[in-house]
């Protein structure tokens, strides 16, 4: 319940104060990034502790303020590293101080831009309160799908025929054998499983459908939210009535099959993950003695990696120009392609910003949480120690 009202209180800070919230964020992140590379430096020998506390007393206009920083940083246990370590970690830390410092003097408009983007998107989840819920359903199918996955499963992974086999078939003494055993033999037969010899592969078709299967139903409920932010959009802010339950209507009765394929392209990249991870396991031994084989597994695990995001990240773009326009999923997928190439710029700053919010949102209300959680708890009394 505090999780759910800290929510909302965010989201209406996001409506008012999206751009402060936003610069405030950037501000706090280059903030950090030149605390980062200060003590970096310092670490490498690059400057002194004297320099730091010289910097502070100008700014803070007291002495004392040079000494804390100077006796914070000798205070700070940097265990086995050496300064060679702390130069190269320098060298990274202030290459990407500047990067980031770079981009945001010359992409000042765009971050702009993304924050009237969050702020806009704020205003549709007022309008729109069921999209808050609306996932609560996906997760319910997902679950039941892996319910009934699982069970399945379990019948595969024991398909095979029962056999019954004679233990003295073979002429041995039974005699001999009933006096080892104490004389306690109650019976002469002996059950086993001979597994199917197609039982692997019906495995591997299974967890492959799994895999369809989930994502199909997160599939359907991203392109019913799609839908439900598209007419809110196109109709200026005033949709009908039970806009999330239209939008899941014409999901379902429109554009199952765009669903479908999109959900398949994401099943094969992750399938195709499955498959190296397995290769990976079984040729452990022959990775030690081969360190180039070992490095290549590692690298072609890296490429599927970002493959699958990047398929996932077109196939929700797709999701959304089809729940604007109603095309299908291979048209939707070249506007996508067009939009990206013409527009890189803005949607990668608009990704990194949103990135930053939904993170800092998350933090807020994980520590409202758990600062609530502690008063309730630290100020029970029939609480026992």
């Amino acid at each position: 319940g505090v999780a759910v009202v800290l929510g909302f209180l965010y989201l209406t800070l996001l409506r008012f104060f999206a751009k402060c919230m936003v610069w405030t964020t950037v501000f706090a992140a280059m903030l950090s990034f030149i605390i980062g590379s200060a003590y970096t430096l310092y670490k490498a020998g690059f400057i002194k502790a004297s320099d730091l506390a010289a910097a502070s007393k100008d700014i803070s206009g007291s002495a004392s303020a040079g000494n804390d920083v100077t006796g914070a940083l000798d205070s700070v246990d940097t265990g086995s590293m050496d300064v060679e370590t702390w130069k190269i970690i320098s060298y990274i830390v202030c290459v990407i101080t500047i990067v980031f410092l770079m981009v945001i003097v010359f992409m000042w408009r765009k971050i702009n831009i993304a924050a009237a983007i969050i702020q806009e998107a704020s205003k549709a989840v007022k309008r729109m309160m069921m999209v808050i819920t609306f996932p609560l359903t996906t997760v319910i199918s997902v679950v039941c799908v892996f319910a009934l996955w699982l069970y399945c499963f379990m019948g595969l992974y024991t398909a095979g025929e029962i056999k019954v086999k004679n233990m003295f078939a073979d002429g041995a003494n039974m005699t001999a054998i009933a006096s080892s055993a104490g004389n306690k033999t109650n019976s002469a037969t002996m059950s086993e499983i001979e597994l199917n010899q197609f039982r692997d592969y019906m495995i591997a078709y299974w967890i492959f459908a799994l895999l369809w299967l989930a994502n199909f139903c997160m599939g359907v409920a991203i392109m019913t939210i799609c839908g439900a932010f598209a007419e809110w959009y196109w109709t200026k802010g005033e949709p009908e009535r039970l806009p999330v339950t239209k939008s899941l209507w014409r999901t379902v009765r429109y554009h199952l099959g765009s669903v479908a394929f999109g959900s398949l392209l994401i099943a094969l990249v992750q399938f195709m993950r499955i498959i190296l991870e397995y290769v990976d396991s079984k040729t452990k031994t022959l990775q030690e003695k081969n360190k180039g084989m070992k490095y290549l597994i590692i690298l072609l695990k890296c490429v599927l990696a970002c493959f699958e995001k990047c398929v996932k990240y077109l196939t929700r773009s797709a999701y959304i120009v089809i729940a604007i326009k109603g095309t299908n999923f291979c048209s939707a997928g070249f506007t996508v392609f067009g939009i990206l190439t013409k527009h890189t710029k803005q949607v990668g700053i608009t990704m990194t910003i949103a990135g930053f919010m939904m993170l800092l949102g998350k933090v807020v209300i994980l520590a409202g949480c758990i600062v609530v959680g502690f008063i309730w708890l630290d100020t029970d009394k029939t609480a026992t120690t």
